[in-house]
């Protein structure tokens, strides 16, 4: 079964962001690494307070949600979520629909912002792919090509 969501909702005229996808994680993404995988690639607008903040390195989930509360917007970007930081930094960096279905697997919880118009995301979580789905509107299976 494919685990890549596209979700294509606006919200105000914006796409939704990280703040309307972080309160549909489950208590179980609390005890994960969380890392910004393409930080030196990512594009995001901050809050006045973060405008020289990039998230470094494999973070606890505490620190990820600091970093979130201060992001208007994500233009560009990856949150990955693992079990430990070895497996963050191993992450491909490729758009999650182009993942191999293996590799994904590895990875509890992937959140991808593209161009500030849509969201990928992926997760091991049936409930969690449930809460988004039921939560947004324009939803739909992305599926996953391989390659990576």
């Amino acid at each position: 079964m494919p685990t890549v969501l596209k979700i294509a909702d606006t919200l105000d005229g914006f796409a939704i962001d990280i703040d309307d996808l972080e309160p549909l994680l489950p208590e179980s993404a609390r005890a994960l690494r969380w890392a910004l995988a393409d930080a030196h690639e990512a594009a995001w607008i901050l809050g006045p307070a973060m405008e020289h903040v990039e998230p470094e390195g494999a973070l606890c989930f505490e620190a990820m949600q600091r970093f979130w509360k201060g992001v208007h917007q994500t233009v560009w970007g990856t949150y990955v979520a693992a079990v430990d930081d070895a497996i963050l930094a191993a992450f491909p960096g490729d758009y999650l629909d182009r993942i191999a279905p293996e590799t994904l697997a590895r990875y509890p919880f992937l959140l991808q912002a593209i161009d500030s118009s849509f969201w990928l995301v992926h997760s091991t979580d049936e409930s969690f792919r449930q809460r988004v789905e039921a939560r947004f509107q324009r939803v739909s299976y992305a599926g996953t090509h391989g390659g990576s």
